[in-house]
């Protein structure tokens, strides 16, 4: 603990590290020190088919891959709506309709119907209330933080945080979680598939972590988000498919990636050079053709060996827990200021929490 308050006084950008590291020696575990990851599966499989289950959004995140995942996996048909004006009538069916049927409703952004949420309110209520829905139907909710959210729905559903997971490690294995080895094999040219997939989720978690850096990272701060990758994963797919020779077309896969996919919301010139320059090296021939492919100047960063899923979750679970700047291309000391402001919010944090003690004395 006085080491701490001595690290807190000399290099306040070393705080965080000396902090995971007590825990971990007074817990004997470094169990403690990793970031969680949901298991949507495990929620699901809790719930019932009078529970609606809630995403509250943070940026970046979309739950819409994860329910597709998920309702492939159970072979049930998943109806999705993003929420808005208008859409109240063509909401109320869906859910009467897949009571009935036992299928899946999803509806996306709820804060921005808000007044409807009134409606949906004495719906959810109807579940327990009158005739209960088919024991398959499920009801998905996401939407930002709203003060008028009807508490009522809150307290009767699960509710999910989707907090961007922080570091390369956590990204890889969040998008590795929705995977299945059919979804490996069943993919055109799975040799192929499987490598340029680990690539391409490295350098989708490269773009989302870059944002530490502040404008060492990006000019300006981008919300790349799931749909980027899942995006781009499908013209992945497609492109394997299409071209069942051996020589891929490198120049326009990277072109509908980069420059349509990712670089649709990239204004600034100078980071689209920086975008066009992670492309280019992450998506290349030496990636599948090379053994072990560096992906960056960091040695433990590269495309492990073909494998089943377990084995590329082994090689994710391997990698560092925080995040070094040569593995993003950047300078060692480019994090300095990001370690600095992440040890300043940890610390103010612990102070908000900690007790008020009255100055007046006691009677």
């Amino acid at each position: 603990w006085a080491k701490m308050m001595i690290v807190r006084c000399v290099r306040p950008d070393r705080v965080i590290f000396m902090i995971k590291n007590f825990i971990a020696q007074k817990m004997e575990s470094t169990d403690y020190i990793k970031p969680p990851v949901n298991d949507i599966k495990q929620i699901f499989s809790n719930s019932n088919c009078t529970q609606p289950i809630i995403f509250v959004l943070s940026p970046g995140v979309d739950p819409q891959q994860q329910l597709d995942t998920l309702a492939n996996t159970n072979k049930v048909r998943l109806n999705a709506l993003s929420l808005g004006d208008g859409m109240e009538t063509t909401a109320e069916r869906f859910i009467e309709q897949s009571c009935q049927t036992g299928e899946w409703v999803y509806l996306a952004n709820c804060h921005l119907m808000i007044q409807w949420m009134v409606r949906l309110e004495e719906i959810i209520e109807g579940f327990t209330n009158n005739q209960q829905p088919h024991s398959n139907f499920r009801l998905f909710l996401s939407s930002k933080p709203h003060p008028k959210f009807p508490i009522t729905i809150l307290q009767k559903s699960r509710k999910i945080t989707t907090e961007p997971p922080q570091g390369l490690k956590s990204n890889l294995l969040r998008l590795y979680k929705f995977l299945t080895n059919d979804q490996l094999q069943s993919a055109p040219r799975p040799h192929l598939y499987k490598k340029l997939l680990f690539s391409l989720s490295l350098f989708h978690s490269v773009l989302l972590e870059r944002s530490k850096f502040g404008t060492l990272g990006w000019n300006i701060p981008y919300d790349f988000n799931d749909s980027d990758f899942a995006i781009s994963e499908n013209i992945l797919k497609l492109y394997l498919d299409h071209d069942k020779s051996d020589q891929i077309q490198w120049d326009a896969l990277r072109v509908l990636i980069a420059d349509i996919s990712y670089g649709g919301r990239v204004t600034d010139d100078m980071d689209r050079r920086v975008l066009s320059v992670y492309i280019n090296q992450y998506l290349n021939m030496n990636a599948v053709e090379q053994k072990n492919y560096k992906l960056s100047s960091d040695e433990r960063y590269f495309i492990p060996v073909d494998g089943d899923l377990d084995s590329y979750n082994k090689f994710i679970t391997e990698l560092p827990n925080d995040d070094p700047p040569e593995a993003f291309g950047q300078h060692s000391n480019a994090d300095i200021s990001s370690q600095i402001s992440n040890s300043i919010d940890l610390l103010d944090s612990l102070i908000a929490l900690t007790p008020m003690q009255s100055s007046g004395a006691s009677r």
